[in-house]
C-alpha cells in the first residue's frame, strides 16, 4: 500500500505571498488605547480650580473613555475635584445672598427714611441722596428719632429751613429717648429739603441722632 502525506497550511503561519497555490493570511495587531488628553486636562484643570472647562474636559473625557480611550479614572477626577470647587462658592453666594453683601438691600432715598430707621454710615457729602438703612441690632451710627413737618408752599429757601425748623431736633430727641438726650456721646444731624427734593414732594426735616464708634441697639429705652 503506497502512503502519501500532504501537509496542509497553518492558518495561523503565514505563508510567503510569492508561492502560488497557497492561500494568504494578513495580521491586524491590536492598537494600543488611546491617550486620552480630555481626561486629563479635566483633571489638572480641576485641581487648579477651573471649573468650567474641567467640567467640559470631563464630559468629553467620559464618551473618549467610552470609545475605548484610557483616562475614565482622571475624566471623574476632575468632574469631583470640580464640585469640590463648587461647593464653598455656592455657600459664599448663599451666605451673600442672605446677609445683603451683594444687594443694596436698604439702601433708600433720604426723604424716604422714618422714626425708628437706623442708618449704617452717614454720607458726608453735603447733598445726601441715598442711606443705607439697617437693623437696628445691626452696627449702626445713626437713628432717626424724629421727623419735623415743613409747610407746604413755594420753597423757603435751605436757610430758612434750617433756621425755622432745625432747632426743633434738640426738644425732640428728649421725647424720643431721656437717656439718649443725656448722652454726651451722641451728636444731632438732620436731613433737610433742597430745591431739587422739594419738587419731589420732600416737606421735613429729619432729625438723626449719631454715635461713634457704631453701636448695636436703638437708644429708644
Amino acid at each position: 500500500m503506497h502512503t502519501q502525506s500532504h501537509s496542509r497550511p497553518n492558518p495561523a503561519t503565514p505563508t510567503p505571498h510569492n508561492n502560488p497555490g497557497y492561500p494568504t493570511y494578513s495580521y491586524r495587531y491590536p492598537q494600543p488605547p488611546r491617550t486620552n488628553w480630555w481626561a486629563i486636562a479635566s483633571f489638572v484643570l480641576g485641581l487648579i480650580g477651573v471649573i468650567v472647562l474641567s467640567v467640559i474636559c470631563g464630559v468629553v473625557g467620559l464618551r473618549q473613555a467610552k470609545r475605548g480611550g484610557r483616562g475614565r479614572g482622571f475624566a471623574i477626577a476632575g468632574l469631583l475635584l470640580s464640585a469640590l470647587w463648587v461647593l464653598p462658592l455656592v455657600a459664599l453666594i448663599v451666605y451673600g445672598v442672605s446677609s445683603g453683601l451683594f444687594s443694596d438691600s436698604g439702601v433708600v432715598d433720604a426723604d424716604d427714611i422714618a422714626v425708628g430707621d437706623c442708618i449704617a454710615d452717614m454720607p458726608q457729602d453735603d447733598w445726601v441722596e441715598t442711606v443705607k438703612t439697617v437693623d437696628c441690632q445691626q452696627p449702626h451710627v445713626g437713628e432717626v428719632f424724629a421727623q419735623i413737618p415743613v409747610p407746604d408752599g413755594a420753597f423757603p429757601g435751605e436757610d430758612a429751613i434750617v433756621t425755622r425748623y432745625g432747632g426743633k431736633c434738640e426738644p425732640a430727641l428728649g421725647s424720643y429717648s431721656s437717656t439718649a438726650a443725656q448722652d454726651k456721646s451722641i451728636s444731632l444731624v438732620y436731613l433737610h429739603p433742597t430745591q431739587d427734593s422739594w419738587k419731589h414732594g420732600d416737606r421735613a426735616v429729619h432729625c438723626i441722632a449719631v454715635t461713634l464708634p457704631p453701636r448695636k441697639g436703638s437708644i429708644k429705652r
